[in-house]
């Protein structure tokens, strides 16, 4: 947690689909978060659009779903993050961003950016830290995991 003296950085969560799912399945990744950044919600077009005009800046914007890809109703919110990463902004697609978005709009999507990223391979496994790093860089995080990965 921050102390009084640290300014906490400010981070813009934008979640314009409104999935059932989301708060239940990311709680604890953004409670976690919230303890080291302001997490403000852009949920509606405008409210996301103020929150992306505020200064100073966002320390990083978090898309969390693939609304960005689908409506053309939200190209001014998509953008306002185009135009907050030229600028040296942090943008992160997460959560189920990757699941929702199709896989023609994907390609299209990251090309606004100036990307040629495209879909991948999606696998899963399970992945075992080296020991001995383990216990030096990372000793809260368990020796195992299992690991969703997009490979292109």
């Amino acid at each position: 947690m921050p102390t009084a003296t640290q300014i906490i950085p400010r981070t813009v969560a934008i979640s314009l689909q409104h999935l059932p799912f989301f708060d239940d399945d990311f709680a604890a990744l953004f409670t976690d978060l919230g303890g080291q950044a302001d997490i403000q919600w852009g949920r509606e077009q405008a409210a996301t659009l103020d929150l992306l005009q505020q200064s100073p800046s966002p320390s990083a914007v978090l898309i969390t779903d693939a609304a960005l890809t689908q409506h053309s109703s939200d190209t001014h919110v998509l953008e306002a993050i185009l135009s907050y990463v030229r600028q040296g902004g942090i943008a992160i697609a997460i959560g189920p961003f990757q699941q929702l978005c199709q896989t023609q709009r994907y390609r299209a999507f990251f090309a606004k950016a100036g990307l040629t990223w495209q879909v991948g391979a999606y696998h899963r496994t399970d992945v075992a830290f080296n020991s001995e790093l383990a216990i030096t860089l990372a000793p809260d995080l368990s020796a195992r995991y299992s690991l969703k990965a997009l490979l292109t």
